[in-house]
């Protein structure tokens, strides 16, 4: 994976995060259907689970903490390592 696709991951992982934080409406679509919801949004599948897990959603079926992308939410900051 190229940096500049590692920072545009990054930068919509940042995006969805403050939209779960300020739009309740979609924070409950992504909690019905996370995996379609977030893909959509522009985050690779692979990193469903981890994000789910850093942004507090780990209640969302079908998602569990064994997780192997590490996502890092804090604030402006997103840090995303495979």
């Amino acid at each position: 994976m190229s940096d500049q696709n590692l920072e545009q991951i990054r930068a919509t992982a940042r995006q969805l995060v403050e939209c779960i934080n300020s739009d309740s409406s979609f924070k409950e679509k992504v909690e019905k259907d996370p995996k379609g919801t977030l893909v959509a949004e522009g985050l690779p599948e692979n990193a469903v689970g981890e994000f789910l897990h850093e942004a507090n959603l780990t209640d969302v079926a079908g998602y569990s903490a064994d997780l192997t992308i590490s996502i890092t939410i804090c604030g402006l900051s997103c840090l995303l390592s495979l």
